[in-house]
């Protein structure tokens, strides 16, 4: 709480500290829906991590003229567009969280809405980008939501924050990448 004035002031200015996204996939320059985990056990320091990456990663979007759209969600769902250059914007996610429970399959689903949203107006080429400290027992949600966007033409990626998402789940055996911090 002491700090957040001093790094709002950085991400503001462009001048925090960030990691470096690598990947070796061709980009699709298409809508960016980034979906960010905000259940109870993202509270702190994952919650501070997710939304540093979710802000590095709509500054690249912005540099590639993508639309950015971020999905909160825990076992409800927010949806929020984010605009280049609109810093209130950038600060209301930042600031924004949930609490409760893990419903990753409810915003995946939102997200696919988001992306034939998109489509219709003619932005193709989507990628959503699912930050999470964890997994759901509902598989068959998360798997019904993955096949609509692969059918899409969506690729999925996934950051685990602390956690280790089994090989065998949608979110990783479906995921263009997965990476786990």
């Amino acid at each position: 709480p002491v700090l957040e004035t001093v790094v709002l002031e950085r991400i503001a200015s462009r001048r925090a500290a960030q990691y470096a996204v690598r990947g070796d996939s061709k980009k699709s320059k298409g809508p960016l829906v980034v979906a960010l985990d905000e259940s109870a056990s993202m509270h702190a320091f994952r919650n501070e991590w997710a939304k540093a990456a979710a802000v590095a990663l709509s500054r690249v979007a912005f540099d590639e003229k993508r639309p950015v759209s971020v999905v909160h969600y825990s076992t409800s769902t927010v949806h929020q567009a984010i605009r280049p250059g609109d810093t209130e914007a950038v600060l209301r996610m930042i600031r924004h969280f949930l609490g409760g429970g893990t419903a990753i399959g409810l915003a995946l689903g939102v997200a696919v809405q988001q992306v034939r949203q998109l489509a219709q107006r003619g932005q193709k080429g989507a990628d959503i980008i699912l930050v999470t400290d964890g997994v759901d027992g509902d598989q068959a949600s998360q798997e019904a939501a993955i096949q609509e966007a692969l059918a899409l033409g969506v690729r999925l990626w996934t950051v685990a924050i602390e956690c280790e998402v089994p090989e065998s789940s949608p979110i990783r055996a479906k995921a263009a990448q997965y990476s786990r911090l």
